[in-house]
């Protein structure tokens, strides 16, 4: 389970102390109903103010990495465009086989973000690096909800990517190569 800080704008692991009085409260306050009854006798809904946002990552946080576990993740978030992303990942991780995904358990050949929120721990070995390999998938959302949020269409992703995202040129194409020769048998 992590916390976010809006002061510090980094998520902070809870300890199992904190985890339990959460669900204990949880367990609490999910007994009563969001609902009450007003002086006019019909139901309202009571919203509820936050000043901290909790964010209680899968209990399978620490899952072993698979193309097919990658894929399960990103769909259970909510990714956008996971296509696209997956290739990213092979292309970027050197088919899962490189060393900045085996040491920093980095998909994407990310760097440390500096002006957004972010998951990752530091940087080793020049890119960022992150507890597991959920983490650099939920760096990766973090990337695209901060500087892709106008993106609507796959065609305006993929261009985005070929001018923004790789070193290299002609990202797209290889991005579309990896998929046509793929065809994601992972995908289910």
């Amino acid at each position: 389970m992590y916390k976010f800080c809006k002061h510090t704008l980094e998520w902070k692991k809870l300890s199992l102390f904190k985890i339990a009085t959460v669900l204990l409260l949880l367990i609490f306050f999910s007994s009563f109903t969001s609902y009450m009854v007003g002086a006019s006798g019909k139901v309202k809904y009571v919203e509820h103010e936050r000043e901290q946002l909790v964010m209680i990552l899968n209990d399978k946080e620490n899952e072993a990495f698979s193309p097919q576990a990658l894929w399960n993740y990103m769909k259970e978030i909510n990714m956008q465009f996971p296509d696209i992303v997956f290739a990213q990942a092979v292309l970027e991780s050197g088919n899962f086989n490189s060393k900045i995904f085996r040491s920093n358990h980095n998909l994407f050949g990310m760097r440390e973000a500096g002006r957004r929120i972010k998951t990752c721990k530091g940087t080793e070995l020049n890119h960022a690096y992150y507890d597991n390999w959920k983490e650099s998938v939920l760096d990766y959302a973090f990337y695209q909800a901060y500087y892709l949020d106008d993106i609507k269409t796959k065609e305006m992703y993929l261009t985005y990517l070929d001018n923004n995202y790789a070193e290299s040129g002609n990202y797209r194409k290889t991005v579309e190569d990896v998929i046509n020769a793929n065809k994601f048998n992972i995908i289910k």
